[in-house]
């Protein structure tokens, strides 16, 4: 498991947010401090909790692994074509959120890790390239 960021729930719109049409969710970048903004569109159907309280995000390499026996408020989801799956789970009254890799993408012919991709989600910034 690795730290991935902090995400803080917001109404406000942000520049170069991302939407995620399946959960009709907006998510930010992460800042220089690592931290994402996310914002619910009206058809998002997440949980309450999640709107209204900030929650740290973790890379995984089994999202099924990470939840065994602990509370799932959310997930696991795969939204479409984004290449990750991920669940949120209340751990100690602290949201956490698991996020695994599940496909790596091209970009100009060349394999992404995809590490850009989950990072806080589905980013598609500082895409690192190998191969």
């Amino acid at each position: 498991m690795k730290y991935k960021g902090y995400i803080i729930p917001t109404n406000a719109l942000h520049e170069n947010e991302m939407h995620v049409p399946d959960l009709d969710i907006y998510f930010t970048a992460p800042n220089q401090y690592g931290v994402s903004w996310l914002r619910f569109g009206d058809k998002s159907e997440i949980p309450s909790i999640l709107r209204e309280q900030p929650h740290l995000a973790f890379d995984v390499d089994s999202v099924d692994e990470a939840i065994k026996g602990k509370e799932v408020v959310v997930g696991p989801v795969e939204p479409k074509g984004m290449g990750v799956r991920t669940a949120v789970i209340v751990e100690d009254d602290a949201l956490i959120e698991f996020v695994e890799v599940i496909k790596d993408w091209l970009y100009k012919g060349k394999s992404l890790t995809n590490k850009a991709l989950a990072k806080n989600h589905i980013m598609l910034f500082e895409v690192p390239m190998h191969g």
